[in-house]
């Protein structure tokens, strides 16, 4: 069953100017706050597929705009566990023009048995499906405001926001954070006007501290030869310093924000981290790269295998000068064996890349080049 985008889609752009890459943002309604704070605002969806568009649409970028008539009231919000960041295998692509009814869908059928015409129009239809960490996803765009790059006009991007003039706005405002001997925690508004030291202007270090660090300089450099900085080094000990708990950090911490941080921690350095392929949760029949013959057999098996890596938040980047042929084989003998994972990744929204670059040849020469005239000009 497909997750489908339309109801919370307000605009959009789309990309397939690269070969092998289909990329782009969406934006769409998110629910913010809770209870009496609930709200919706407009929040961004990035895309980043590897694939090409189809039809009328290969090889474009277009921006697109849902018409006012047509979006849904009261506007539903989309679900907090779609992943901001979409990856994965594009799928299908369709610009085609639709039959539309005028009328009410009950009454345009109960025409027709009739054997009436009822009123319809033909309205354009844009038609896109990829498969990311949330599974097969579909949008399907009726009649949509459309613009192809190079006519960007009603569809271009918004005008920033002004940046303030520094001597308009003056120095930041700083607040500080105390512990009292009652244990209570104190908020304070710190002003710039309460220190004389206009270097430090917030009183935010302490006094004589640029004299410690300049003595302190001054002993390790005469300390012995073979360590500048003393003996004491904090990365020379043998044994690994323990992580500090998140208790210690932040006392009183809820037992559910400690797992989550604990959670990223592991994600972060990678002490749980598991080969892909186990993760995948059944065995996936794939063919030996040896066994696909042709750039269509190779779509489908790869297809099937970035799908299954986006379920556990694994992308892989195809740049425009690899061949489906290719892409597989790297993917199955080169990165596979050793990709590890860790099991809870896809949960944090986290994304884990691999790419082709590293291993074009033409990528490299494209770099080396770009390289060496930016170094010319200089």
């Amino acid at each position: 069953m497909a997750y489908r985008l339309e109801s919370y889609v307000l605009r959009g752009e789309i990309r397939n100017s690269q070969r092998n890459s289909v990329s782009g943002w969406l934006e769409v309604l998110r629910a913010t706050g809770k209870g009496e704070d609930a709200a919706s605002e407009p929040r961004l969806v990035t895309l980043s597929f590897v694939g090409n568009l189809q039809g009328e649409l290969a090889g474009r970028d277009f921006r697109f705009e849902v018409r006012e008539r047509d979006l849904p009231n009261p506007r539903p919000v989309l679900d907090e566990h779609f992943h901001n960041d979409q990856i994965g295998p594009m799928g299908d692509s369709l610009y085609r023009m639709v039959r539309v009814p005028l009328i009410p869908i009950e009454e345009f059928y109960m025409a027709r048995k009739r054997g009436e015409a009822p009123p319809e129009e033909q309205r354009a239809s844009i038609y896109l499906e990829w498969y990311s960490q949330n599974g097969r996803v579909v949008l399907e765009l009726l009649d949509p405001i459309l613009e192809f790059a190079g006519q960007y006009d009603r569809l271009a991007d918004p005008e920033p926001e002004p940046v303030p003039d520094p001597d308009d706005v003056g120095l930041p405002s700083i607040t500080a954070i105390s512990l009292d001997d009652d244990g209570v925690f104190r908020i304070e508004p710190v002003s710039p006007s309460e220190s004389e030291d206009d270097d430090d202007p917030f009183g935010l270090f302490l006094k004589g501290l640029s004299q410690q660090i300049s003595q302190s300089s001054l002993e390790a450099e005469s300390a012995d030869d073979t360590s500048p900085l003393g003996d004491e080094l904090p990365w020379t000990d043998s044994e690994p310093q323990a992580p500090r708990s998140w208790d210690e950090i932040i006392p009183g911490i809820d037992p559910e924000t400690k797992a989550m941080y604990e959670q990223w921690d592991e994600v972060t350095h990678g002490t749980k981290d598991e080969p892909l392929t186990w993760l995948f949760e059944s065995p996936l029949c794939l063919p030996k790269p040896d066994n696909v013959f042709d750039e269509q057999q190779a779509w489908i098996a790869l297809h099937s295998l970035l799908a299954a890596m986006a379920l556990r938040g694994v992308a892989f980047d195809m740049c425009p000068h690899f061949t489906a042929m290719q892409a597989y084989r790297l993917l199955i003998e080169d990165l596979l064996p050793e990709a590890g994972v860790h099991p809870n990744l896809v949960a944090t929204g986290w994304v884990q890349h691999y790419s082709s670059w590293e291993s074009c040849e033409e990528c490299q020469a494209e770099f080396d080049d770009e390289y060496n005239r930016r170094k010319s000009t200089e």
